[in-house]
C-alpha cells in the first residue's frame, strides 16, 4: 500500500492536481477502496481544503456511498502516477 500526502501552494503548481477536487471520495471515509488501487491519496490545499482517499489496505470496513466512474478511476490513477513520478524523482540515489 502507498500512502501520499501532498500540499498544494503557491510554490507547487500542478494543473493536474486540480482534476482532484471533481472526484468523489468514499463516504464514510476508510470505508472501503472505491478506487481499487490500494493507494492512499490524500491533497491540502493552500487554503486548508482537503480532499482524501483513505483506502484501507484492501480492506472493506462498509460501503461507500460515494462511488468513482470508470473514467474518474482512470483520472485517480494518472494523479497516482504523477505522485510517484514526483517522489522517485525526489528519491536520494542508492549508495552504492
Amino acid at each position: 500500500m502507498f500512502i501520499f500526502s501532498f500540499f498544494l501552494s503557491l510554490s507547487f503548481s500542478c494543473s493536474d492536481f486540480v482534476k482532484i477536487w471533481a472526484l468523489p471520495t468514499e463516504d464514510p471515509p476508510g470505508s472501503e477502496d472505491v478506487y481499487r488501487q490500494d493507494t492512499s491519496l490524500i491533497v491540502t490545499s493552500a487554503e486548508g481544503k482537503v480532499w482524501g482517499n483513505y483506502a484501507p489496505e484492501g480492506c472493506v470496513h462498509g460501503v461507500s456511498t460515494g462511488e468513482p466512474s470508470d473514467q474518474q478511476i482512470e483520472v485517480f490513477k494518472s494523479l497516482v502516477a504523477l505522485v510517484k513520478d514526483i517522489a522517485n524523482k525526489a528519491a536520494p540515489a542508492p549508495a552504492h
